[in-house]
């Protein structure tokens, strides 16, 4: 157990740069303001896009409130989650799975195949989640304050979103899986890397125009 946990935190560390950090933080000084700027540059530009997914989830529900169907802002979030949390879950599991350079090191050493897999597999999940709580917790929020929710409500939600990327995350799985037999994905490693860049600059101008209208 104790070295599934050791690869979980190695994992994490890995996938967030957090020793990198550390080292600029406590070694090269001089470059200390780099993550900074980066970490505001990226604040603001989710902090904007998640106000404007906020009013677009405001306005869902007003619409259901006159139609008597409050709930259909919940709906909505969850649909839409789950096809981001799908989509971007293709390229997590590559990434994680496929890309990452660990492999080759993680494979000679005395490791159980189910500890390799399973912290790989957590590290999907923790990224699949910071994907999705953003898109979830607002709904969840504005329908729970709006109608007087009570505890039990609020337990079902955290039920719900814990389990709620599990049904795509298996999906993109299956997709990965099955495009194996046809790409190798070592060899078209930059193929893969530009179609996944083009992908999701359509994802975010028909985002943009979606929350545009």
């Amino acid at each position: 157990m104790k070295t599934f946990i050791t690869l979980v935190k190695t994992g994490l560390n890995v996938n967030f740069g957090i020793s990198a950090l550390k080292y600029q933080f406590t070694v090269e000084k001089r470059k200390r303001w780099e993550p900074i700027l980066v970490g505001i540059s990226i604040l603001i530009g989710l902090g904007t896009l998640l106000s404007l997914y906020i009013l677009l989830l405001n306005s869902i529900y007003a619409v259901g409130v006159q139609i008597n169907q409050p709930e259909i802002v919940l709906t909505i979030s969850i649909i839409f989650a789950q096809f981001i949390v799908m989509f971007f879950g293709i390229f997590y599991i590559m990434s994680t799975f496929y890309f990452s350079k660990d492999i080759n090191i993680l494979v000679p050493l005395p490791l159980k195949p189910y500890e390799v897999l399973g912290s790989k597999f957590i590290v999907v999940i923790v990224n699949e989640y910071l994907t999705i709580l953003p898109m979830l917790l607002p709904a969840v929020i504005i329908y729970g304050t709006g109608t007087g929710q009570g505890l039990f409500y609020w337990l079902k939600s955290l039920i719900v979103i814990l389990i709620s990327p599990i049904i795509p995350l298996n999906i993109s799985a299956i997709f990965i899986i099955i495009l194996m037999r046809f790409i190798n994905f070592r060899k078209s490693r930059d193929v893969l890397a530009v179609i996944g860049g083009l992908l999701g600059i359509f994802l975010g101008l028909g985002l943009n125009l979606f929350f545009q209208r």
